[in-house]
């Protein structure tokens, strides 16, 4: 390993998922600046047209579910690096989708393949590819997960799996390297309702509740169906983050600061509630996030159902209303610490 043959050099930075969203904003600002290379992958032909005349951008074709598509991305770098006079520096594993949520038991196996596909074996393909680059230049890897790689959540068990499974294999990917001297940085977005990610939510749920047999469909009803279809409705709207642009913005920090985080909570949702969720206990955390079902399955409705199915869950209630308790009157104080100090 030979960094001195880097001098003179500009740093070069791959992105993949530079259509829209996260990845395009990304772009948008490292092409900015005058000491970046950006390679930026992407998987439409109208998202390569929208870089041209961008002499700070090299957009390449990407398809991380795909060998051929990744060998030939290597290529193209490849041939970037030297026209540019550049080395590889940073890579950012953006890419990611969402796909069909709905209740566990309406999930078929091509989602979770689907999701999987892309989530994490497209992050571990890429990485794969340019690690020996990265290696060389003592650089920056970043891993776009979520909050849904912390707390596993209603209606998104595929998605949950995806991010679950990234998140841990970053966290082994970030300690293999170490010796090397390259950081590994983790970035979990919270929900941010504007971007493409969420823009098939609810038509997601729709699709999903279609392809569903009469027997499914008749157990859990519409007007269950109806009810979960407002509740992500409800997420996107009204718990998302106001600015989008804070995601990019931390990325930018984990390639550019001297002594990058290893793990970035972006947005109040991922920064609060989803940093407290994990510390607690298991039957706690099922109370906070189920203690207002709205419509149950419509064959629960017509049983006779009692009020405990696990030990400990007589105690939830109290226990979470004690916590949430302590956590407001807790940050009420130490906000009041803080403003005193000023």
């Amino acid at each position: 390993m030979n960094t001195s043959s880097n001098a003179g050099k500009k740093k070069a930075v791959l992105i993949s998922g530079c259509d829209t969203g996260f990845g395009k904003t990304l772009v948008e600002k490292l092409s900015k600046r005058n000491d970046f290379v950006v390679l930026a992958g992407c998987f439409t032909k109208e998202g390569i047209e929208q870089y041209r005349g961008n002499d700070n951008v090299v957009a390449i074709p990407l398809d991380v579910t795909s060998d051929k598509s990744v060998a030939e991305a290597k290529q193209m770098v490849d041939d970037a690096l030297g026209k540019k006079k550049a080395y590889l520096f940073g890579l950012v594993n953006n890419a990611g989708i969402l796909t069909r949520p709905g209740p566990t038991e309406w999930q078929d196996v091509n989602n979770y393949e689907r999701m999987m596909a892309v989530n994490l074996y497209g992050v571990v393909r890429l990485t794969n590819a340019f690690l020996p680059l990265i290696r060389r230049s003592q650089g920056r890897i970043v891993i776009v997960a979520s909050i849904a790689g912390r707390v596993g959540l209603s209606n998104n068990s595929a998605y949950c799996a995806s991010k679950y499974a990234v998140s841990g294999y970053a966290e082994v990917l970030r300690r293999d390297v170490i010796p090397w001297k390259v950081a590994v940085s983790v970035v979990e977005p919270g929900i941010f309702g504007q971007t493409g990610l969420y823009k098939n939510w609810q038509t997601g749920l729709d699709e999903t509740w279609k392809t569903l047999d009469a027997g499914l469909r008749e157990d859990y009803g519409e007007k269950y169906y109806q009810y979960q279809r407002g509740l992500l409705g409800y997420a996107k709207k009204t718990l998302s983050n106001p600015d989008p642009d804070i995601v990019p913005e931390a990325i930018l920090e984990a390639l550019t600061c001297d002594k990058p985080q290893r793990r970035y909570r972006v947005g109040r949702d991922s920064n609060t509630l989803f940093r407290l969720l994990p510390l607690l206990p298991d039957h706690v955390v099922d109370f906070l996030l189920t203690r207002n079902p709205g419509w149950l399955p419509a064959a629960v409705q017509q049983q006779a159902t009692g009020s405990e199915i696990y030990a400990n869950d007589a105690t939830g209630s109290i226990v979470a209303g004690a916590l949430l308790g302590l956590s407001v009157v807790g940050t009420a104080t130490v906000v009041r610490g803080l403003l005193s100090r000023l």
